[in-house]
């Protein structure tokens, strides 16, 4: 995850809330739509949750959060919970301190290994 001061400093991030482990506010999307979202992280997980106010955030809205709090070189994940009780709000999770296993054979354009693709 990038540093408070890094994601404070991000144009459209308006904080309106921050505590050791915590911070909310409100995220203008570069199509001008607010979001809220609150970042939450503790030893084991790092976790933002961005919400808006009548619909889920769609995926480019979720490009960008994720490039708002974390570096290009980290994955992050979307669990869906098993019962969700925000119905417009999406959670984004990334493990601290553990490497998270990532299906390399499965970002290819095919979805297929490279070494096994026919033409």
């Amino acid at each position: 995850m990038k540093t408070l001061s890094e994601i404070k400093k991000t144009a459209g991030v308006v904080v309106l809330e921050e505590k050791a482990n915590r911070l909310c506010g409100w995220l203008y999307a570069r199509h001008r739509k607010r979001m809220f979202f609150i970042a939450v992280w503790n030893d084991d997980w790092e976790k933002v949750s961005v919400s808006r106010l009548r619909k889920c955030p769609e995926f480019d809205e979720l490009c960008e959060t994720k490039d708002i709090f974390w570096t290009s070189e980290e994955f992050v994940v979307q669990y869906i919970p098993s019962e969700p009780t925000l119905r417009n709000c999406i959670h984004l999770f990334r493990p601290v301190g553990a490497e998270m296993p990532v299906p390399t054979e499965m970002l290819s354009e095919r979805g297929e290994n490279s070494e096994n693709q026919t033409q």
